[in-house]
């Protein structure tokens, strides 16, 4: 199980949503896109709804010169 006091295993041993979030940001933020894309495509085979996981792939498509994948993903979220 998964809980805000540092436990990072979700269900059947995935990250949770918060830990790949986490990760991901670290990766954007060194500018580690493929990396980034990586993760991000094992974070929604295991959460494809969670919206911080969304924004990652918005914001990865919008740094990456992908534009209107980042606005579709977006719309998605909202």
């Amino acid at each position: 199980m998964s809980d805000d006091f540092g436990n990072n295993a979700g269900e059947g041993g995935a990250l949770t949503p918060r830990a790949y979030a986490l990760q991901l940001d670290g990766l954007i933020e060194r500018s580690r896109y493929a990396q980034a894309r990586s993760l991000l495509g094992d974070a929604l085979r295991h959460y494809p709804d969670d919206n911080r996981l969304l924004f990652a792939s918005a914001q990865i498509d919008y740094l990456t010169d992908d534009p209107e994948s980042a606005r579709r993903t977006l719309q998605q979220i909202l």
